[in-house]
């Protein structure tokens, strides 16, 4: 069983915390400025994000109780941090743009990080255009 303080397993809750509160803020700012399916695609994939990190800080409150190590709640972490940021990032590009091309791929598990990149990427690129 690995080892976590108390303390440390409930500072894991704050940046999931800060980074659903931001990302609804940019959410409701969006609501009105791009079309509803591009909409629920990004509040779609920060609802994963969110779900992805609150789960591994539950994991580790949980182990840092001893109540047990349940491994499920951190390995859905990578896959569902990297879809829901794949997402937010597809639903802001789509919505930012006119034409709303999407592109469909098979995965293996090491692409897992570039999806976390790109979606990253379109979301700063989307909230960069939509800036001006």
């Amino acid at each position: 069983m690995q080892k976590y303080s108390v303390l440390m397993a409930l500072m894991d809750y704050l940046p999931v915390v800060l980074f659903f509160l931001g990302t609804r803020i940019i959410a409701k700012d969006l609501k009105h400025r791009i079309a509803v399916v591009p909409w629920w695609i990004f509040t779609i994939g920060i609802l994963m994000v969110t779900a992805a990190g609150g789960l591994k800080a539950t994991s580790k409150l949980l182990c840092a109780l001893q109540i047990t190590e349940a491994h499920w709640l951190s390995d859905q972490f990578f896959f569902n941090h990297a879809f829901g940021f794949m997402l937010a990032g597809v639903g802001l590009t789509i919505g930012v743009t006119s034409r709303g091309k999407r592109t469909y791929a098979l995965l293996s598990t090491m692409s897992l990080v570039g999806l976390s990149i790109i979606g990253s990427t379109g979301m700063t690129a989307s909230l960069c255009w939509l800036a001006n």
